[in-house]
């Protein structure tokens, strides 16, 4: 039986999934897009040493940010560490917040076929010479259920749905197999959920002084480890990319807010 647990950020399905495993035979596999890579542990809220020599996480900061990570990379390390948890007579918990890299590790899902880098750079200099809407609307010729899907701003799933139509595959498949008969395995999946106000709230980072020590800490690591990043910035894959500048801005902001929120109280007296 495999156990699974999907929820959005800060919903708590991390703490969660190490409290379950903690008690139980339970190993941790990690469907997280975000968290494949070494060396951006704090951006991406990477399970502590301390959490890793309690309960085995498999595909974590596996990858380097020079490599490329996707889905169809993913499926097969995800589908191996499975059924080698299950062989051992443990149970695998499969934990993330990326749905489709948890859909693909419970099931034996079809995914769409890899192309080649130079049809990946047509469709490229396709959208930055005739424009996001342009690109769109070649796509809505091509595959009008993904199209519906997708923003004319999105340039790198528009230029996915591109390549994929025209090799005869869509972003939007016909069929969605996670809760339907295409298991690999029995599993049971539970979806950690919040109300949107209160799930906003947990987001929010408040300084408050038992928390500042903590803020420090985590800044500290997020410094470092963006200041490495920016040293190789010229290697990075474009989903490495993709962590830091989000997570980097998401920092500044979390900071500037932090640093707000700090100061009527810092300000007074005792």
């Amino acid at each position: 039986m495999v156990v699974a647990i999907f929820g959005a950020t800060a919903s708590g399905k991390s703490a969660l999934a190490l409290a379950l495993a903690s008690r139980t035979t339970a190993e941790i596999v990690s469907v997280d897009s975000m968290q494949v890579y070494a060396g951006v542990e704090t951006l991406t809220n990477q399970p502590s040493a301390f959490d890793r020599a309690q309960v085995a996480h498999h595909l974590v900061g596996y990858l380097p940010m020079t490599a490329a990570s996707s889905v169809g990379a993913h499926t097969p390390r995800a589908h191996a560490a499975i059924d080698q948890i299950a062989e051992r007579g443990a149970t695998p918990l499969v934990v993330g917040g990326t749905g489709l890299y948890l859909r693909a590790a419970l099931t034996d899902l079809a995914l769409p076929p890899a192309v080649p880098a130079a049809e990946r750079a047509r469709w490229e200099a396709f959208y930055d010479e005739r424009g996001g809407p342009a690109a769109l609307a070649e796509l809505a010729s091509l595959d009008p259920r993904a199209a519906e899907r997708l923003h004319a701003n999105d340039r790198r799933r528009v230029v996915r749905g591109l390549e994929l139509a025209e090799r005869g595959a869509s972003l939007a498949p016909d069929q969605d197999r996670l809760w339907g008969a295409g298991m690999r395995r029995p599993a049971v999946v539970a979806v950690v959920s919040w109300p949107r106000t209160e799930l906003r709230a947990r987001r929010q980072t408040v300084a408050t002084p038992c928390r500042r020590r903590r803020w420090r800490s985590r800044e500290s690591g997020a410094t470092r480890t963006t200041r490495y990043a920016d040293s190789s910035r010229s290697t990075l894959s474009p989903t490495r990319s993709k962590v830091q500048t989000s997570t980097s801005a998401m920092r500044r902001g979390q900071r500037r807010t932090a640093s707000a929120r700090c100061r009527p109280r810092c300000s007074g007296g005792a």
